[in-house]
């Protein structure tokens, strides 16, 4: 392809894509932030001028023209919002993928929350960038079917996988000319927040779906669900329904049962048992104890 483009690429989704499209288009920078070390590495690698930081406030604006005029820019999970003195500089078009069939789950970490909230489909979208938030024409999508144990981090595979497939048809189409583009409907929108590893603590006052919904969503390579016990933090990377039946007099986050390689929690419609877990303090669990709050002793 002769298209030219101005990348604005974060993590290793936005490395992985990068990589993949990148014999199919000329590449004249890279706008990046500084934990995508892999992203700067590669740039520099390929002695391609990158900017690094966010762009707000025409910050960038002057720096990106000296980098030569380009036809399109692109964005790839990339972690800034994108404002209108960048959005004007390329010849033909600004455009982003996100990893949500739009207007839903607008915002940061579409799969994460699809996956918390029970969805059993998510899907890709190609679409203009204007000064919202997701809010653009859509250009192309993609509907993807989700199992009922499926991770984030599995997710993110296809994500991967299917990134590149959906930009290359992208890019042929505004190479021809022949990009079409169709208006969100934005009453039928979601909008959802940034998440922070701090925001993953499980309540044992949930129901079993939540839980389990909640786990597999946060679970490696993120940073993971969370409880407390005696005060000190306990990660948990994979939880699952068991044959017990809870006593419903029993406190919700009451440990029921221990094996070698499991523990047994009561909840309010069954008992879990979580097979997978992590401490720093490496305390002793027994029989009786009751996983709380941060706060709770």
């Amino acid at each position: 392809m002769s298209l030219k483009a101005l990348i604005c690429a974060s993590g290793e989704l936005g490395y992985t894509t990068l990589k993949a499209i990148s014999s199919k288009i000329s590449i004249v920078g890279i706008l990046t932030d500084f934990s995508s070390v892999k992203i700067i590495d590669w740039a520099d690698e390929n002695k391609l001028p990158i900017l690094i930081g966010n762009p707000r406030k025409d910050l960038f604006s002057q720096k990106v023209q000296s980098i030569g005029p380009f036809d399109i820019l692109l964005s790839i999970n990339y972690l800034f919002i994108i404002e209108k003195h960048l959005i004007e500089l390329p010849r033909i078009i600004a455009i982003n993928i996100h990893g949500s069939k739009l207007p839903k789950y607008r915002g940061r970490a579409p799969h994460i929350w699809a996956l918390i909230n029970g969805e059993k489909s998510l899907g890709i979208t190609v679409h203009q960038i204007d000064e919202g938030c997701d809010t653009g024409d859509i250009i192309l999508q993609k509907e993807i079917e989700l199992s009922n144990h499926i991770t984030g981090g599995e997710v993110l595979k296809i994500f991967e996988r299917e990134y590149p497939i959906l930009l290359t048809e992208v890019l042929r189409s505004i190479e021809a000319s022949k990009i079409k583009f169709v208006k969100q409907n934005h009453l039928e929108a979601t909008v959802f927040g940034k998440r922070q590893p701090g925001d993953g603590e499980v309540s044992w006052d949930w129901d079993s779906k939540r839980i389990l919904n909640w786990t597999r969503a946060l679970t490696a390579p993120y940073p993971g669900a969370f409880t407390f016990l005696r005060g000190k933090k306990i990660f948990i990377w994979n939880i699952e329904e068991s044959d017990l039946n809870p006593d419903t007099f029993e406190k919700n986050g009451k440990i029921v049962k221990v094996t070698e390689d499991a523990l047994f929690i009561k909840i309010p419609d069954k008992i879990l048992k979580i097979t997978h877990f992590s401490q720093v303090d490496n305390l002793k669990i027994n029989v009786g104890d009751i996983f709380q709050g941060e706060n709770s002793l």
